[in-house]
């Protein structure tokens, strides 16, 4: 983690330096964030006929979360897929 110094880190079973961190390692600071194209993300997502209205809440929250500087690639995608209620919905939260 970029939270994490170079610094001896400890595990359960022994040190380890943090340089050469072990599957074993734990730590609330140490993860993985997994990357993607926008445009690829989102002509990813699969079709959905029909959302719950549960359903649809999460994903506008979602969208909401994902704000504003993420409306024209959500709207660019809702362009390509009409279809798209999941798309709609991230939209709607992102306009938010």
């Amino acid at each position: 983690s970029f939270a994490t110094p170079e610094r001896v880190l400890f595990t359960r079973d022994r040190v380890v330096d943090a340089r050469a961190a072990t599957v074993e390692h734990r730590g609330v600071d140490v993860g993985m964030r997994c990357v993607a194209e926008a445009w690829a993300y989102l002509d990813g997502l699969p079709d959905v006929d029909a959302i719950d209205a549960s359903s649809r809440a999460r994903l506008v929250a979602v969208g909401a979360r994902f704000g504003s500087a993420a409306a024209n690639s959500l709207s660019a995608a809702l362009e390509r897929r009409p279809e798209s209620g999941l798309l709609a919905a991230l939209l709607e939260g992102a306009l938010r």
